[in-house]
């Protein structure tokens, strides 16, 4: 079972910079402006902080858990400002692709079983941030959910991560996606509430019902 003892400090780094950089990538595809950056971060974060908590693989949780922490948190993004510096928005994107195709052959040489769920967390992290703000909006009405720039990106992040699935062995993607479903809907209402008022994202029992979901669709990794 690969842990941060498996990685020399300048490769734990890099694994714990990668979720912030998949974030980062997206957002320089297609700015969506003050509030849609914040409900990006916002999306990024929630994604960190659920890896932490729910079932899973055990190098994202141990990443997870390193970015949960001041420390850790505040070294990723001196990590990652050091990386986007002085750069543009093009220039921003393609630094930070090119930092995630650094990470993909690190955990494709020391990762073993662990590193297809952390590829495909760091791209359910970028899925995600693609979808936490509304582009094109006027005043705050109308928009879409997903831009074509932002598509392009995700479909650059997928390939780069060596995730996209040669023909008739697209299962891996797409149990990954229903898995998002679950977790959507797990999270699209308030439980508990009075009048109301009140209540919690995810019930226990809605947690528990997506690990279940988790380990029905073979997503955890197999243990050492």
């Amino acid at each position: 079972m690969a842990s941060k003892s498996d990685f020399t400090p300048v490769e734990w780094k890099r694994l714990v910079q990668s979720p912030l950089l998949a974030g980062y990538a997206v957002s320089a595809a297609d700015p969506s402006g003050f509030i849609g950056l914040l409900q990006e971060g916002f999306a990024a974060a929630r994604m960190v902080s659920e890896a932490r908590a729910q079932p899973g693989d055990a190098l994202v949780k141990s990443v997870a858990e390193e970015l949960s922490s001041s420390g850790g948190r505040a070294d990723a993004r001196e990590g990652v400002r050091t990386i986007v510096q002085g750069a543009g928005l093009d220039e921003i994107k393609h630094r930070a692709l090119a930092s995630l195709g650094q990470v993909a052959a690190l955990l494709d040489a020391r990762a073993g079983e662990h590193a297809a769920p952390f590829k495909s967390w760091l791209l359910d992290i970028a899925r995600t941030v693609a979808q936490a703000g509304l582009e094109d909006t006027f005043l705050g009405f109308g928009g879409i959910r997903m831009s074509e720039k932002e598509k392009a990106t995700l479909a650059e992040i997928s390939h780069i991560l060596g995730l996209e699935a040669p023909a008739g062995e697209h299962a891996a993607p797409f149990k990954s996606w229903l898995l998002d479903i679950a977790r959507t809907v797990a999270q699209a209402g308030l439980e508990d509430t009075f009048l109301g008022f009140g209540g919690i994202r995810m019930s226990e029992k809605e947690k528990a019902t997506l690990a279940e979901i988790s380990h029905i669709l073979g997503l955890e990794a197999p243990a050492a």
